[in-house]
C-alpha cells in the first residue's frame, strides 16, 4: 500500500507581502572578492510518521537552493535567475518559496500561461492564414497570423495580469483586439483614438463565453459540412473540462454507413454506440450555431475580388456572427441545446455551465501540473491533482496561487525520492522549451534571433518578421521540441539530435550578440560585466567566469575551484590561438551549449 504524501510550501506564505524579512542580511554584490558566495548544507524534507505502519511514506532529497529557484524561474517565467536574485536564495532559502509568488507576477509567467493554452489550443498553428488583401493589404502574413492566433490568448493574459478568476477564461463577456484586428473583425466597440491592444466587446449580440465566442479560436476551430460543431464541441471539452469524446471505446457494428449523412443522423438517434456521445455532444453543438461554421481564405479572396461582400462571400472587416442561423439545428434534425443534461440554451450558458463545472478546476490544475511539470495530462495520481485543485478554487481561481503551489510543492523541488518505488512521483530533470529559450536570451542578453522575409519583390506585401524560436513557418520551434500546431500536435521533452542543433546554433548567435554588445560597444554590458575587451588580469577573468557559473550554470563556485580552472583553461586556450573577442565567443557558446542550459 503506498500513500503519496504532499506538502506545499506555499501555504506558509498566503498571508505574505513579499517583502524580504528585516532580519535577514543585505544583498550584496556576488561578484565582489569581499563578498564570498557559499551554499548552505542541502536541505532534506522530513519523513512523514504514517499512522498505519503498512503505509510507505516518502523523503525527498531536496536540490540546492540555487537548482531550486533556478528550476522555480524557468517553470514560471522561463529564464534564469537573476544575481540579486541568485544571491537572496543563497542567503536565505526560506526566500525561495516568497519568490516564486514574485514570478508569478512578471510579464514571463504571463506568457507562459499563454504559451500553455497556445499548445493545447494549437491555436499558433502554420495553417491559420488569411490574405493581405483589402483594409489589409499592407499587412504582412505574419502579423495577420498573429492577430488571429493571438486574440483568445490575449483574453488569457489579461485574466492574469489582473489575477481575476481564472473562470473569466470561458465566462468573460469581452475580448481583446488589437488595431489590425479592429480592421480585421466586424461588429465592435474598439476605439481607434485608443491604445492599440484594447478590451472591447462584440456588437453583433454575441452571446459571450470569454475565449469560446473569439473570432481567432472560432476561425481556428471551424466545422465543415456535416460535422455540425461536433469538433468544435471536442475541443472545448477537452481543452476546458479535460473530457475527450474521442477517448470513449465505442464498438462500430459496421451497419451505418458513414458517408450517408442521412444514415449518420439517423444513427446519432438510434443505434446504441453513437447515442452514447451524441446525447451528449450535439445538445453542446446546438449553442455554437450562431458563429460563422467556417471561415477561409477561399472566401475572403472571392469576397473581394468579385465584390460580393456577403456573409458567405465576406470582405474585411468580417462578420463572424448570424444570429438568424442561432436555432439551425432545428432545421438539421438535432438534439435540442442543454449542458450535460443541464439548462444551456446559449454560449454564454454554456460558458457559465463550464466555469462551474467541478471538472473545469480539477481540468486547470491538471493541465498546469502537466505543463510546468512536462508530464503527460494523466500522469499525476488524482489525490494530487485533487489537491491542488481544492487549493486552486480556495483562491478564488487564482492561477498565480496554483502554479507557484506546485513549483514550491516538495516533489517538484527534489532531486531524488527514498523509498525507490517513490522515484516516479517526482517531476526530475526539465528540458528547456524553445520559448523559454527565446524568453532566457532576451532576458539575458536582449538577444531576439528574428528572421525578416519579403516576397522577392513581387510588389506584394512583405512576409514579416519571424521569431526563430517561436514560429515554425520560418522559425525552428517544433525542431526545437515545441508544436506547430498542424502537423505537429505535442511537445517533445527529449534531447533529440535535431534539438541539440538548433541549441548549437542559437548558442554560437547569442554568443557572438553578447561579446558584440557588452564589449564591442558602448552599451551598458548585460552579462560581461567585469570585464572588458582589454582585460587579461586573472583575478578578475576568475570573478566573472565566477558569474558565469553562477547565473548560467547554476553553480556556486569558489574562483580557485576546478570548475572555474576549466573554464579559463579554454578561454586562455582559444585567446592564444586566435584573439580575446573570440575566445570570449567560443567560451559563452560553449557555456550556452551546456547541458545546465538544456536541462533544468
Amino acid at each position: 500500500m503506498r500513500e503519496l504524501i504532499l506538502g506545499f510550501g506555499l501555504f506558509s506564505v498566503m498571508a505574505c507581502t513579499g517583502e524580504k524579512n528585516s532580519n535577514s542580511p543585505e544583498n550584496p554584490d556576488p561578484s565582489e572578492p569581499d563578498q564570498p558566495i557559499s551554499e548552505p548544507n542541502q536541505p532534506t524534507s522530513e519523513p512523514s510518521e504514517p499512522d498505519d505502519p503498512l503505509v510507505e511514506t516518502v523523503e525527498y532529497q531536496e536540490l540546492s537552493p540555487v537548482k531550486q529557484l533556478l528550476r522555480i524561474s524557468m517553470a514560471l517565467r522561463g529564464t534564469r535567475p537573476s544575481m540579486s536574485e541568485l544571491q537572496r536564495a543563497l542567503q536565505d532559502p526560506e526566500s525561495i518559496t516568497v519568490m516564486a509568488l514574485e514570478f508569478t507576477e512578471t510579464p514571463e509567467f504571463i506568457e507562459t500561461v499563454a504559451d500553455l493554452y497556445a499548445e493545447v489550443l494549437l491555436m499558433r498553428s502554420t495553417a491559420l492564414h488569411m490574405p493581405s488583401i483589402g483594409a489589409l493589404s499592407s499587412e504582412s502574413q505574419k502579423e495577420i497570423h498573429n492577430t488571429m492566433a493571438e486574440e483568445p490568448l490575449n483574453i488569457l493574459r489579461e485574466v492574469v495580469r489582473s489575477d481575476a478568476p481564472f473562470t473569466d477564461i470561458v465566462s468573460a463577456d469581452w475580448t481583446v483586439l488589437d488595431e489590425l484586428g479592429s480592421r480585421m473583425w466586424g461588429y465592435h466597440d474598439y476605439d481607434s483614438s485608443g491604445e492599440d491592444l484594447q478590451v472591447v466587446h462584440y456588437t453583433d449580440t454575441r452571446p459571450s463565453a470569454g475565449m469560446i465566442t473569439t473570432n481567432g479560436f472560432l476561425t481556428r476551430h471551424g466545422s465543415a459540412g456535416s460535422n455540425f460543431n461536433r469538433g468544435r464541441v471536442n475541443t472545448i471539452t477537452k481543452t476546458f473540462l479535460c473530457t475527450d469524446f474521442t477517448d470513449r471505446d465505442i464498438p462500430l457494428s459496421g451497419e451505418i454507413d458513414l458517408s450517408d449523412d442521412a444514415a449518420v443522423a439517423e444513427a446519432v438517434f438510434t443505434q446504441t454506440e453513437c447515442v452514447g456521445c451524441h446525447q451528449s455532444m450535439d445538445p453542446l453543438g446546438a449553442q455554437l450555431w450562431g458563429p460563422r461554421a467556417r471561415l477561409t481564405q477561399f472566401a475572403v479572396l472571392k469576397g473581394h475580388n468579385e465584390g460580393a461582400c456577403d456573409f458567405r462571400w465576406p470582405c474585411y472587416p468580417i462578420p463572424m456572427y448570424n444570429p438568424g442561423a442561432a436555432d439551425n439545428w432545428q432545421n438539421k434534425g438535432l438534439r435540442g441545446p442543454n449542458y450535460f443534461g443541464y439548462q444551456s440554451d446559449t454560449l454564454s450558458d454554456m460558458g457559465a455551465n463550464i466555469a462551474a463545472d467541478p471538472r473545469f478546476s480539477q481540468c486547470v490544475s491538471r493541465r498546469m501540473l502537466s505543463y510546468l511539470q512536462q508530464q503527460d495530462l494523466d500522469a499525476a495520481p488524482l489525490e494530487e491533482v485533487v489537491q491542488f485543485q481544492e487549493l486552486f478554487e480556495a483562491s478564488d481561481f487564482s492561477i498565480k496561487t496554483l502554479a507557484a503551489s506546485i513549483v514550491t510543492s516538495p516533489a517538484f523541488l527534489a532531486k531524488s525520492a527514498t523509498p525507490e518505488s517513490f522515484e516516479d512521483s517526482i517531476p526530475g530533470i526539465q528540458v528547456i522549451r524553445p520559448e523559454q529559450l527565446q524568453r532566457l536570451y532576451s532576458s539575458l542578453l536582449g538577444f531576439n534571433f528574428v528572421i525578416g522575409l519579403t516576397n522577392g519583390g513581387n510588389g506584394g506585401a512583405p512576409y514579416g518578421n519571424f521569431n526563430a524560436m517561436t514560429d515554425d513557418s520560418f522559425g525552428f520551434r517544433a525542431m526545437a521540441g515545441g508544436v506547430d500546431g498542424y502537423r505537429v500536435t505535442f511537445p517533445t521533452h527529449t534531447a533529440t539530435p535535431v534539438r541539440l542543433l538548433v541549441m548549437a546554433f542559437m548558442a554560437d548567435e547569442a554568443a557572438s550578440a553578447a561579446v558584440e554588445h557588452d564589449l564591442l560597444s558602448t552599451e551598458t554590458p548585460r552579462l560581461l560585466t567585469g570585464v572588458t575587451i582589454e582585460t587579461t588580469d586573472e583575478g578578475l577573468l576568475r570573478l566573472q567566469l565566477k558569474k558565469l557559473h553562477l547565473q548560467i550554470l547554476g553553480e556556486s563556485v569558489d574562483v580557485n575551484s576546478s570548475e572555474i580552472d576549466d573554464s579559463l583553461a579554454l578561454f586562455l586556450e582559444i585567446e592564444s590561438s586566435s584573439d580575446i573577442e573570440t575566445a570570449w565567443k567560443v567560451l559563452l557558446s560553449a557555456f550556452f551549449q551546456s547541458p545546465d542550459m538544456l536541462y533544468y
